[in-house]
């Protein structure tokens, strides 16, 4: 069974082949998927970022599979193959069967049934109660918005919201009456068994959620501190910000490029260096640490030099042990302060132990080696590991080597893609100061997948075929004559 952790580490794998004879529940805090796909269509199974920088990303192609992921809260999962893409809300308990055919794939829950209102839209519904405020709303809207014709999106005219904030304001009002009667639709519904409660739990986290996009963009327009006050109240003072189960991540995410970086709004690339810098000017005590934290998570999957040192500064600044730990060990921090300084190809086994790639390579210097880098985050990559895996089977009698290295910031989820493409741990590494190596600049190895052939100890081609390729076979049965 594998076992995917959705908490402060992402997933733990092990294996299990067939389906269950009998109905299985998922154990409290689990939800177990059985997956039925006799024509073994590849279908990856995923979610969104959750606020500890955990999600789930699956790729199977088996015929029965059983995972088990862990949670202490609600799950979106989406299901995506050649033929299907939907999503399905769980909670702890839940069983989803996903029934995968050539040219369809169902979805359904072994251990309870759907309600009336779990899969049919709420739009309709939430149209019908709010007649009267559409009509209000709309008509003040084309006093401050107009369409531009070649987009077909709405420009604000932002010199008539300022010369009539207090009107400008009676938008805001419409759409908070438009979260209030949603919820009470909901309510109604919950309270009328019509609709399920992880179901009641995302409509309102999504009522929530729109409501909050509505204040910053108000505030984005107007920069009348009116609606930063609102989202204070309603966001930041119960916490919802941080804890809602479905978009906490969207939440953070959302507040710091449009409100903390607000003049870089237009910049396509987001700058958490900057954001971790400002922070203080608008967030205090919790709040202004958990953003922090927000802001060190992105720092890390983007700069090794950058996240080391927001991570002393954020160390000088609190003693939360905890995070410390868990952070250090997920970017491995310690590991790579020390090989920044180094100027060969620092790596690390699943264990943590350093090795470089010349001593790798010295390690089988009589035989021919393909050294694949790749990441997790990589389907290219991804996509290629079951014909490196034909190869694997096709050169095993020969002095051939296959060797893995990811460049991965996150440790949890190089050891977990690693497990599921089941790459061998002996010849399996992770950089540990990529791109700053010299080796790396040379090469220009700035993209993956990335294939390099050595023979006898010498790096005989710096850009070799993918493993897809019948180059690759005549490639490295070149070498081995």
């Amino acid at each position: 069974m594998k076992i995917y952790i959705v908490l402060l580490f992402l997933f733990l794998l092990t294996s299990c082949q067939d389906l269950p004879k009998k109905k299985k529940h998922a154990k409290k805090g689990l939800v177990t998927i059985i997956i039925k796909n006799n024509n073994q269509v590849k279908t990856n199974i995923g979610s969104g970022i959750n606020k500890n920088f955990d999600r789930v990303n699956i790729n199977t192609d088996k015929i029965t599979d059983t995972i088990t992921l862990e949670t202490n809260s609600y799950l979106k999962l989406y299901i995506k193959n050649n033929n299907f893409f939907n999503s399905a809300l769980c909670k702890e308990t839940d069983t989803l069967l996903i029934n995968i055919k050539k040219t369809s794939t169902s979805l359904s829950f072994i251990n309870r049934e759907l309600k009336k209102y779990d899969s049919i839209p709420l739009n309709n519904l939430y149209k019908t109660n709010l007649k009267h405020i559409i009509l209000k709303h709309n008509k003040l809207f084309k006093k401050f918005f107009k369409i531009n014709k070649s987009s077909n999106k709405f420009i604000p005219k932002k010199n008539i919201i300022k010369s009539n904030q207090n009107i400008f304001k009676e938008l805001d009002s419409l759409e908070y009456n438009k979260l209030i009667i949603k919820k009470r639709v909901l309510n109604k519904l919950y309270k009328n068994n019509l609709i399920s409660n992880i179901n009641h739990v995302y409509h309102t986290s999504q009522v929530d959620f729109n409501y909050f996009r509505s204040l910053i963009r108000s505030y984005k327009f107007s920069l009348d501190h009116f609606y930063l006050k609102k989202i204070m109240n309603l966001y930041f003072n119960s916490e919802l910000i941080f804890n809602d189960p479905f978009i906490s991540y969207g939440y953070m995410n959302i507040f710091i490029t449009d409100i903390v970086l607000i003049e870089d709004n237009s910049k396509i690339n987001i700058d958490y260096q900057k954001a971790y810098k400002l922070l203080p000017s608008l967030l205090k005590g919790k709040n202004l640490k958990l953003f922090r934290e927000f802001c060190l998570h992105q720092i890390a999957k983007s700069d090794n030099n950058l996240a080391n040192y927001y991570f002393n500064n954020y160390k000088d600044l609190y003693n939360d042990t905890l995070f410390i730990k868990v952070y250090a060990k997920k970017y491995l921090i310690n590991e790579k302060r020390k090989a920044l300084a180094s100027n060969k190809v620092e790596l690390v086994d699943s264990n943590s132990k350093n090795i470089t790639l010349s001593e790798v390579i010295k390690n089988h210097k009589d035989k021919t080696i393909y050294v694949d880098f790749w990441a997790s985050w990589c389907n290219p990559c991804r996509n290629e590991m079951s014909k490196s895996k034909a190869l694997i089977n096709e050169f095993k009698n020969k002095d051939v080597v296959f060797i893995y290295i990811s460049i991965d910031s996150d440790k949890n989820e190089w050891i977990s893609a690693s497990k599921e493409e089941k790459i061998e741990e002996s010849n399996n590494f992770l950089a540990i100061n990529y791109p700053s190596s010299s080796f790396y600049k040379k090469l220009e190895l700035q993209t993956i997948p990335r294939y390099l052939v050595y023979s006898k100890g010498k790096l005989v081609n710096e850009n070799a075929p993918r493993p897809s390729s019948e180059k690759t076979k005549k490639l490295l049965n070149f070498y081995l004559n």
